[in-house]
C-alpha cells in the first residue's frame, strides 16, 4: 500500500505534525493486520497506528528506523523483529520497536529488562547493554521525531555522516571496525562497511551473551 500522512490513523498524523526529517515507508495491509493481532494492539494507540498505517518511519535520512508493519523498503517489521528465527533470538520480555544505522535497538520493557516496566530501553552499540531511557513509548516517539537525534547520537556521529546514509537501505546498517564496544580511535577514524541489520545483530550477539551471563 502507498502510504501518505493523510492515510494514517489520526493519532499518528498528530505525531508526525511535529516531526523533523521523517519519511514514511510503504507497508503491507496483510502484514499489518497480522501484526496488530499478534501484539494485541489497536489503531487508536500510537504503536497500533504505526503498524496499521505504514511499513515504518525513517528519521534523519535513515539514521533511525521506527518499525511498523514492514514492507518493500524496510523489510522486516515489528513482528519479525520480535519472533525467534535461526540465528536470531529477540530479547525476552521486551518488544523491539526501532533500530538505528549503527546496530542499536530500542525496545519497550515488558518485564524482561532491568529498569522500568513500560519504559523504552536502548541497546547501545558501544556497550551492548540495554539502557533504560526513562521514557514511555509515546513520549519516546515524540522525542525521537522531534529533532533531538543530534544530541542523543552526538558521540556516534562523524563529520559527513549524513553523506553516507544514501548508501544504506532501511534494512541495513553500518558495521564499524574496530567495533564501538572496543578501545580504539574516534569513530571518524574507524572503517565503515554496509551490512544487513540482521548481520549487525548477529555480529554483536556473542558479546551480548557474555555480558549478560
Amino acid at each position: 500500500m502507498t502510504t501518505t500522512v493523510e492515510s494514517l490513523p489520526e493519532i499518528v498524523q498528530r505525531l508526525l505534525a511535529e516531526a523533523h526529517l521523517c519519511r514514511l515507508l510503504d507497508g503491507d495491509p496483510v502484514r499489518a493486520a497480522h501484526a496488530l493481532d499478534v501484539l494485541g494492539a489497536t489503531e487508536d494507540s500510537l504503536l497500533g497506528g504505526l503498524i496499521a498505517g505504514c511499513g515504518g518511519v525513517i528519521v534523519d535520512g535513515g539514521w533511525l528506523r521506527i518499525l511498523g508493519s514492514g514492507g518493500p523498503e524496510i523489510g522486516d517489521g515489528i513482528v519479525e523483529w520480535n519472533t525467534a528465527a535461526p540465528g536470531f533470538e529477540p530479547p525476552q520480555g521486551a518488544v523491539i520497536v526501532a533500530h538505528d544505522v549503527l546496530g542499536g535497538f530500542f525496545a519497550v520493557n515488558c518485564g524482561g529488562l532491568p529498569g522500568g516496566i513500560g519504559s523504552v530501553h536502548y541497546l547501545a552499540p558501544d556497550t551492548l547493554q540495554w539502557q533504560d531511557l526513562g521514557l514511555a513509548h509515546v513520549s519516546w516517539l515524540h522525542w525521537m521525531v522531534g529533532g533531538h537525534l543530534d544530541g542523543f547520537y552526538s558521540q556516534f556521529r562523524w563529520a559527513g555522516w549524513a553523506d553516507h546514509l544514501h548508501l544504506v537501505s532501511p534494512d541495513s546498517g553500518i558495521s564499524i571496525w574496530p567495533p564501538l564496544f572496543t578501545a580504539g580511535p574516534a569513530i571518524a577514524d574507524r572503517s565503515r562497511r554496509v551490512i544487513t541489520q540482521r548481520q549487525l545483530w548477529a555480529a554483536h550477539a556473542p558479546l551480548r551473551e557474555q555480558l549478560a551471563a
